[in-house]
């Protein structure tokens, strides 16, 4: 059972009890942890299913996610390479809100994100890594529909 606190509420579930891979994917196991209470919620709609496969399926798979990162600029020292790093960070992570969103914790990297951001950061500081400010257990959210 997924926890509804984790679902990002931009995050669209599917409703398709028709689909056969309903048991296996993240965004029908999420729709079927909204609470009764909630009556409005993004979602795939059921035409993206096409010939038995559906375009936004996820495969619900738990991973090691960081949450924040604010300790990164005391890894690179010269005010000019820091800002070079956050216009890298803030392109990759998609714009100036999405990056704060990430840097504060509110949303949780992936692994791979995670490497990303360690290979960019090792390249500016004398290959010293990134420690985040915490990880947890959990699903990937990131994916857009």
């Amino acid at each position: 059972m997924i926890d509804f606190m984790e679902i990002p509420e931009w995050w669209a579930v599917c409703q398709n009890d028709a689909c056969k891979m309903e048991d296996m994917c993240l965004r029908h196991l999420a729709y079927k942890s909204l609470p009764t209470e909630v009556t409005k919620w993004p979602c795939v709609l059921p035409n993206a299913l096409k010939e038995g496969v559906c375009m936004y399926y996820q495969k619900p798979e738990r991973m090691r996610m960081a949450r924040g990162f604010g300790n990164l600029y005391d890894l690179v020292r010269d005010r000019h390479t820091r800002h070079l790093v956050r216009l890298q960070l803030t392109e990759y992570l998609g714009s100036k809100g999405t990056y704060y969103r990430y840097q504060h914790g509110e949303r949780l990297l992936t692994p791979e994100q995670q490497a990303w951001i360690q290979e960019l950061v090792k390249t500016y500081s004398n290959g010293k890594e990134v420690i985040f400010e915490s990880y947890i257990e959990g699903y990937d959210f990131q994916k857009l529909p």
